[in-house]
């Protein structure tokens, strides 16, 4: 699981009365709920988990992530979340549920913004044109207050200052920004499988010009383990449930489909090996013709 996530807690009616929603795109929108939380860590190692809620507020599907920036790369390191991504029709909303795992840090006030991102599915124009698929984003921020005592227990109360050429002592860790393409992309993504099957992936431009060699796949499975495949590929989706395929440029997301992989039921077997014994006797019934 990737780390660097953030997330946070509410239930009931006011999940909903906190909604922020920021939609960039007439397609796709989506709202975060949780605003004004304070996490307060009193001694290190700290563990706390919960959950929070994400939504399609727009008129047509999309891949959507969860991601978090703050100024510190170890509160970063801190949070995980699950899951990171979801293909959510409109309307439907996911709940993800984020772990704090923080073993050592520095005493302070940190805020952390939970960014929500939603990308389009495929084309927005046939047109050789430059074209960016980031579609939506939202986010809301959370505040984490590690006590004097908690840090002096641990790293201290005051931070290094850190130096790359030029001295600082805040290391922002970027925002996802939109990902512009030289001109619309196509993704070959079937969207419902059985568990088992071998399936073949593909993307590249609607126009055939060459692919840059920074572009790629990357797959999450529905336990939420992540591979990085070329811009074609065979995947054997040995699991159930949902599957993320989405198109990579530089590391960053640009596009993504869903599949839908069920459990094999007794026909779809029946039919698997029917199919089998078919091609087989009419393999053999080839070798006996030409003898």
């Amino acid at each position: 699981m990737k780390k660097g996530f953030f997330l946070l807690p509410f239930a009931g009616a006011l999940l909903f009365s906190f909604m922020l929603c920021a939609p960039v795109s007439s397609d796709i929108g989506v709202g975060i709920s949780g605003n004004g939380q304070t996490i307060v860590i009193d001694s290190f190692p700290h563990h706390y988990s919960n959950t929070f809620w994400i939504q399609n507020t727009g008129d047509e599907p999309g891949i959507f992530s969860v991601a978090i920036v703050a100024d510190y790369p170890d509160v970063v390191q801190w949070v995980s979340l699950e899951p990171a991504m979801a293909y959510l029709e409109p309307d439907e909303g996911a709940s993800v549920t984020y772990n704090i795992h923080a073993k050592e840090g520095y005493g302070g006030k940190y805020v952390i913004h939970i960014l929500a991102v939603g990308y389009g599915t495929g084309p927005q124009t046939l047109d050789p044109q430059p074209v960016a698929y980031m579609k939506a984003q939202t986010q809301l921020s959370v505040e984490v207050e590690v006590t004097e005592e908690a840090g002096s227990m641990s790293w201290g109360n005051v931070r290094p200052i850190e130096c790359d050429g030029s001295c600082s002592d805040e290391k922002m860790v970027a925002a996802p920004a939109a990902v512009v393409v030289d001109a619309p992309l196509y993704i070959d993504v079937p969207s419902k499988a059985i568990c088992g099957d071998t399936v073949h992936i593909a993307s590249g431009f609607i126009d055939n010009r060459p692919v840059p060699q920074t572009m790629g796949f990357m797959v999450r499975s529905p336990s939420g383990d992540v591979m990085q495949l070329p811009i074609e590929a065979d995947i054997c989706l040995d699991e159930a449930g949902e599957w993320i395929v989405a198109v990579e440029l530089d590391s960053a997301i640009v596009l993504g489909r869903e599949i839908e992989v069920a459990i094999p039921t007794s026909s779809s077997r029946m039919y698997q090996f029917l199919f089998v014994g078919v091609a087989s006797i009419v393999g053999v019934a080839a070798l006996l013709k030409r003898k």
